[in-house]
């Protein structure tokens, strides 16, 4: 589930937030996960300190509370600050939080300058790897869904025009196997611009979402011809 329409509660209630904050929530049978994008127009101030547990203090940090009772006056809640800092209490209307609740949980956090980032962390470029085990890694990527997974297979794809064009050559086959009409795979592909700058057309078609959603085998395909745009 991806959730992107936040509202301010400080220091105005109910407004749009002033930046742009999205969080993404899956389960397992045994595990819950919620996973968060939070970017600042100043990254360098963004607040994270090395802290104790519980005690985020003044730190920028995010919150999950699960209200399991669902009567929305209790919930458990679970923070972290950029670093990984865990605060984990209850909540009521009654004591507000309580601290003294604590749980085992795992966090990963990290400031990037981009605002991608995965676990674990790539720790190598691209141009590292040879062909077929680069393959390989972008395969795996790809297959955890996500129009962007590939971009953190290595940790210079934005950064390094002969890494990104590794993995611009990895979404141009994509689409080539995927869109029957030659034709129309050929105005998919990014050819003009490095990959992670603008949306990828590519996905599952059981997802319903990316290139399938896009453009499936005989859908046509708007194009800007000089003053005009024609269906293709």
């Amino acid at each position: 589930m991806r959730i992107s329409d936040f509202i301010d509660r400080y220091p105005k209630d109910g407004r749009p937030v002033t930046e742009p904050t999205v969080a993404y929530l899956g389960y397992t049978r045994e595990y819950f996960f919620a996973a968060f994008v939070c970017k600042d127009k100043t990254p360098r101030l963004i607040r994270a300190h090395m802290l104790a547990r519980d005690s985020l203090g003044d730190d920028d940090f995010v919150e999950v509370m699960l209200d399991t009772f669902d009567d929305q006056r209790r919930a458990f809640m679970f923070d972290s600050n950029a670093l990984g800092i865990q605060g984990d209490g209850l909540y009521s209307e009654q004591n507000a939080a309580d601290f003294s609740f604590d749980t085992v949980w795992d966090t990963w956090a990290k400031r990037t300058p981009f605002g991608i980032a995965g676990h674990p962390p790539p720790t190598r470029s691209a141009l590292e790897d040879a062909p077929e085990e680069r393959e390989r890694v972008y395969e795996q990527k790809w297959g955890t869904g996500g129009n962007i997974s590939f971009l953190y297979a290595y940790d210079d794809l934005l950064v390094n025009k002969d890494s990104n064009e590794t993995a611009s050559e990895f979404v141009r086959n994509k689409i080539r196997s995927i869109v029957r009409d030659p034709k129309v795979a050929e105005l998919l592909l990014p050819n003009d611009h490095p990959i992670g700058t603008k949306q990828p057309h590519m996905g599952r078609p059981e997802e319903g979402r990316g290139t399938e959603r896009r453009a499936w085998p005989g859908a046509s395909v708007l194009t800007h011809c000089g003053s005009g745009t024609e269906a293709r």
